[in-house]
């Protein structure tokens, strides 16, 4: 199982505030991939997405 977050706020552009905002979202998914995550900010349009993975046959060749 894996898990996707993020948010979308225009008025939120900061770099640390998209990722003060995001990192607490990923924490809560950890359960649902804790094999590997990863996020992306777009900082202009005040976007951030995030997910979670979990290996379920092999750890190796899944990265995304």
């Amino acid at each position: 199982m894996c898990g996707l977050a993020g948010f979308w706020n225009p008025s939120r552009t900061n770099e640390r505030e998209l990722r003060a905002a995001l990192d607490p979202m990923l924490d809560v998914l950890d359960h649902r991939g804790p094999d590997e995550r990863g996020s992306r900010l777009f900082r202009e349009q005040g976007l951030a997405l995030g997910h979670t993975r979990l290996s379920i046959i092999g750890l190796a060749h899944g990265h995304q």
